[in-house]
């Protein structure tokens, strides 16, 4: 029988073939177990790290979350508190802003999908005669679109704000018409943001549109949408000063 040799500190230690085979199986066994287990720890531990980290970082993104929100919620609440100053003072814009703000609070009302329109509209009404050619904008769209906000959509819906059959898109066309006199723009109050609070938008482009389209049962008309694209040239530059200064385009 063959032998192997194998020198350890000067001596000869002598295995027969087939059982240097076995050790040799047994330590590559005990070898491969050992590197698996190794792996399965550091799989682990990689697993635990990463949990940990996510569950760190979830909970500090949680946190900022909820911080935001108490922030955004304060800033709110600092305009409502503003702008219910300025109506309790009788100032015509105060009062279009907590018709809008009052808007602005039931527009997701499931159990009201007109937003309480009639309240909102009684609260541009008096705004109106207070002075406020703001709310004659919002007033006009209203009849128009029946939307209880302000003009940033010319979107007409039929089931949400005011009643159809309580609109009445000529008289709100003729409001339009009128604040256009006066004023280039209308003011959008922002409610909640800390930059730019309120925005000025063209008048002359909601009417423009409103012929563009037809909207709220209007005829369309190609002449009439000529005459206000030319108005709406007029104020543009104007208006978009007034705009940067309030920083509303950052």
């Amino acid at each position: 029988m063959a032998n192997s040799i194998n020198e350890d500190n000067g001596m000869a230690l002598a295995y027969p073939n087939h059982s240097k085979k076995r050790s040799l199986e047994s330590g590559t066994r005990m070898m491969s177990h050992i590197r698996l287990g190794g792996l399965a720890l550091v799989l682990l531990l990689f697993t635990a790290c990463n949990s940990l980290v996510g569950g760190v970082i979830g909970t500090a993104d949680r946190i900022d979350d909820a911080r935001e929100s108490r922030r955004l919620a304060s800033i709110y609440g600092q305009s409502v508190a503003r702008y219910k100053a300025m109506a309790d003072r009788g100032d015509p814009k105060g009062l279009y802003y907590m018709a809008f703000v009052h808007a602005f609070e039931h527009r997701n009302d499931r159990n009201d999908p007109t937003g309480d329109a009639q309240t909102v509209k009684r609260m541009y009404e008096e705004a109106i005669a207070r002075g406020s050619n703001d709310a004659k904008v919002a007033l006009g769209n209203m009849l128009i679109c029946g939307a209880t906000g302000i003009l940033w959509t010319t979107a007409c819906f039929p089931n949400i704000g005011l009643p159809e059959v309580e609109r009445d898109p000529f008289h709100g066309l003729e409001l339009l018409k009128e604040a256009a006199e006066k004023s280039c723009s209308v003011t959008e109050p922002l409610i909640g943001l800390d930059q730019c609070r309120e925005r000025e938008a063209s008048i002359a482009t909601k009417i423009r549109i409103i012929y563009r389209d037809g909207k709220g049962g209007i005829p369309k008309d190609p002449k009439q949408e000529a005459y206000w694209r030319d108005q709406e040239s007029v104020c543009e530059q104007k208006i978009d000063e007034i705009n940067r200064q309030r920083r509303c385009y950052q």
